[in-house]
């Protein structure tokens, strides 16, 4: 199991990473003027103090449960600031004792910031990364790209393919498609250029398109108590 709370196609925006520290007393201050401004309006979630700390609730659910959290990270929504939406931004919360043992997925590649999300994967332990939504929707030449700047310091073992399960189901069969065929292109090159061997590259592949993600939610489904 997992959360994926923390997006602007979810229950709340976060519309930029940069979280902090937010005490009840001043989260009850601004939960109280917020139900005052919902008569007859559309429910959507903008207080960013309010926001930080409804996410301190839920990863504080997500480290007694063991829980891996999902971030959307880069590109998406017209209404997200992208300046704002850099992985990099994440480090208060990464470097926060009582969340340090959260794993922390970055979603879609980070995209364009792949460089700085492979950059945190090698830094911080509970960080991971999934490319779905990056690919398909980017050029060919743009899916080589991200996965040869996520790779470029990130561990292979945190690397993730998904579908995204994003849109209409052709996307989840071109995200397979170009998937494989994108890493596969890119480990060639890494073969070429004597990074890896023939075997690690075999190993890589299987770990990024199915045993890591197997390891990172089956385990915490199996660790973790009922709700």
């Amino acid at each position: 199991m997992y959360l994926l709370i923390f997006t602007q196609f979810g229950f709340f925006t976060l519309f930029y990473l940069d979280i902090q520290f937010v005490a009840q007393e001043e989260a009850a201050v601004h939960f109280n003027n917020f139900k005052l401004q919902l008569h007859h309006q559309p429910l959507r979630l903008t207080n960013k103090p309010l926001i930080d700390f409804l996410l301190q609730q839920a990863l504080s659910i997500a480290a007694k449960h063991h829980f891996p959290v999902q971030f959307h990270t880069g590109y998406g929504d017209p209404d997200l600031d992208l300046r704002l939406a850099n992985p990099l931004n994440l480090r208060y919360l990464l470097e926060s004792p009582q969340f340090c043992s959260v794993p922390i997925v970055l979603l879609h590649a980070s995209y364009p910031y792949m460089r700085e999300a492979g950059y945190l994967a090698s830094v911080y332990p509970q960080v991971y990364l999934d490319f779905g939504l990056a690919i398909p929707f980017l050029s060919v030449s743009g899916m080589r790209q991200a996965i040869q700047q996520l790779l470029e310091l990130a561990p292979t073992t945190k690397l993730m393919y998904s579908s995204d399960a994003h849109s209409i189901p052709e996307l989840y069969y071109l995200g397979a498609k170009w998937g494989r065929q994108i890493l596969a292109e890119v480990l060639e090159q890494a073969i070429r250029d004597s990074d890896i061997t023939v075997a690690e590259a075999e190993s890589i592949s299987v770990e990024i398109l199915r045993s890591n993600a197997l390891v990172l939610y089956q385990s915490a489904h199996e660790t973790s108590p009922s709700l």
